[in-house]
């Protein structure tokens, strides 16, 4: 499992100290040794992405890689760097989708990129915090950090009159969202009086459901409990849905509330 995980998150200068490893992966992926050693081997020689390890067998382990070799990525290629953050987006892998945007982050901070505020990719990175990470430490942490990336930036380009500023959101009103929006006003504060326009239906979420995505939901509202249950007893969504399907059935399913025009007349008091 050790070697499975170094394999993951792309440390393969660890992995090329000894060929044992490189055997033991082999049988464990059905990958051929040869094969998994000159891989790893052009991976570390290169000084640019490989396009073309961004499908096939070696994905999810490239990707791990490239998290660690981020000065390699060309930072006015933006589409290329949209492209394999769709890709950890798409994997829910959290380990990968963890350990690539925290490196992200802190990497393309550090150089004062601005590639966060092109095509989405700042949206994306808080879409995936906020949907698997939000009720972990480190998540609140990057979530609270991307927002200062963005104040800082505003202010920087000057983005705003100094006197009003419209902060426009999309998407579904999931559970904890008024207390979301209210701490990314409180971001902003500073900078002015601002305007909150909000686009989204007509319905409020009070139960995500458990869907696809394993046992996330678990760790979202159950966090504390965890620590108190033996691991054999924390199944998979699998092993979860078959052995228990009318339970799965239930909590599979998205339960939401219509908002008023009461509600959205006094948002801002419930904000």
């Amino acid at each position: 499992e050790y070697l499975l995980l170094v394999y993951k998150l792309g440390k393969y200068d660890f992995l090329l100290q000894n060929f044992d490893y490189i055997n033991k992966l082999s049988l464990f992926l059905g990958i051929d040794s040869k094969d998994l050693y000159d891989f790893m081997s052009l991976c570390l020689k290169q000084k640019s992405i490989n396009e073309n390890f961004l499908s096939g067998k070696y994905k999810t382990s490239y990707i791990g890689f490239l998290s660690s070799r981020l000065d390699i990525i060309n930072y006015e290629d933006c589409q290329l760097f949209l492209k394999i953050l769709n890709e950890v987006r798409n994997s829910q892998d959290l380990i990968l989708q963890s350990f690539f945007l925290k490196n992200s982050i802190d990497f393309f901070y550090i150089n004062s990129s601005n590639i966060f505020f092109r095509d989405g990719i700042y949206f994306i990175m808080l879409e995936i915090i906020y949907s698997n990470f939000l009720n972990t430490l480190g998540g609140r942490l990057y979530y609270d950090k991307l927002r200062v990336i963005a104040g800082e930036y505003f202010y920087q380009k000057k983005s705003y009159s100094g006197s009003r500023i419209a902060l426009c959101l999309n998407g579904q009103l999931r559970p904890g969202w008024r207390d979301s929006i209210k701490a990314l006003i409180d971001s902003f504060s500073h900078l002015g009086n601002i305007d909150v326009f909000i686009y989204s239906w007509n319905m409020e979420n009070l139960w995500p459901g458990s869907g696809g995505n394993g046992i996330g939901w678990i760790r979202r509202f159950f966090h504390p409990m965890l620590h108190r249950c033996p691991p054999e007893l924390i199944m998979s969504n699998i092993d979860f849905s078959k052995k228990f399907p009318n339970v799965f059935n239930v909590i599979s399913k998205e339960l939401n509330k219509t908002i008023s025009i009461k509600d959205i007349l006094i948002l801002n008091n419930k904000i």
